[in-house]
């Protein structure tokens, strides 16, 4: 048990380094650069292209890290559900520890990625598809209150010329002279009321937050695990070759390296077939969840995502099986 609870520890202090440099950009970008037009466009357009790619690198970090942009208005549900499906885990290096499994790693992050791209468009033109016409229509008003400020800018600027060399305050219109009203900032916020002034500190903050809150459910998950054992899990797999895509993509649900682990060996030791190994490891997103669930206003599109997601894994993974894979 002992060794259950410190799994679960340096589960969580590994992460917290990309959790905190990510958190530092997004404060950063929030603060110094327009989100919408930087990200935005590019996330309509090739959302779930990068979401895959940025995924399938062998840290779950990204998983969670997205899951706070997706939270922040910054990117759609179809984004992320692509980063949740190609996110890798610990599978990649322990699938590398195992002699001539490089021609294996690569069928399995192709799939991976292909699963998540085609499954990010569908689902950001379907089930979300009126939330992503919202975040549109919100990133073109921020825009267009971005061009009015820039433009109560140049004017302010022109006045203060043309009273420089008349020494009064002039009016190309002939009106009374009368600055525009002042427009508010549009800043992208976290939703958080008690971020520093100071980014790093900010940064380190919300780091801590989210850390604790994994921290604590992980030990749990883990602590459960634990007393259910590998080997009744192992025994649960072994039924129909098209029934284990069900059963793995639910396990994958369960946060934490261990899961990627016990699919990968379940997999090399041949209880479960490949398309089995590729479901569970497509719904392994990480500590995704955990912070997705973390707040009660995204419980409702939350649940929609975990559907979607385990949806798109099972059919890639009973695909995958059906072809002998």
């Amino acid at each position: 048990m002992t060794d259950t609870l410190l799994d679960a520890i340096f589960d969580t202090l590994k992460t917290l380094p990309i959790l905190y440099l990510v958190y530092l950009a997004i404060l950063f970008l929030q603060k110094k650069l327009d989100l919408g037009l930087l990200i935005g466009r590019q996330e309509q357009r090739w959302g779930p292209v990068i979401g895959a790619l940025l995924g399938s690198f062998p840290q779950c970090g990204f998983s969670a890290a997205c899951t706070e942009l997706y939270r922040a208005g910054i990117i759609g549900a179809g984004t992320l559900i692509s980063v949740y499906l190609s996110t890798s885990d610990e599978a990649i290096p322990v699938l590398l520890s195992h002699p001539g499994q490089m021609g294996e790693v690569l069928l399995l992050l192709g799939c991976k990625i292909v699963t998540a791209v085609l499954a990010g468009y569908l689902f950001a033109n379907t089930v979300f598809r009126r939330q992503m016409k919202e975040l549109a229509q919100r990133r073109r008003e921020e825009e267009e209150l971005r061009e009015e400020i820039r433009a109560a800018e140049e004017y302010e600027r022109f006045l203060a010329s043309q009273e420089g060399e008349s020494g009064e305050a002039a009016n190309p219109s002939g009106t009374t002279n009368r600055p525009p009203e002042e427009l508010p900032p549009v800043e992208a916020s976290c939703g958080c009321r008690s971020c520093s002034s100071n980014l790093f500190v900010s940064a380190l903050y919300h780091t801590a937050r989210t850390g604790l809150f994994v921290g604590v459910t992980l030990i749990a998950i883990n602590l459960l695990l634990y007393w259910i054992g590998e080997d009744k899990l192992a025994s649960l797999l072994l039924t129909g070759r098209m029934a284990q895509p069900f059963i793995t993509a639910l396990i994958g649900f369960v946060p934490g390296c261990a899961i990627s682990v016990l699919l990968v060996e379940l997999y090399t030791a041949g209880t479960i077939t490949f398309g089995a190994a590729v479901a569970g490891l497509s719904t392994g997103a990480g500590f995704g969840y955990l912070i997705l669930f973390r707040g009660m206003g995204s419980r409702g599109n939350g649940m929609k995502i975990l559907f979607c997601t385990y949806g798109a894994a099972v059919l890639a993974g009973m695909a995958l099986t059906a072809f002998g894979l």
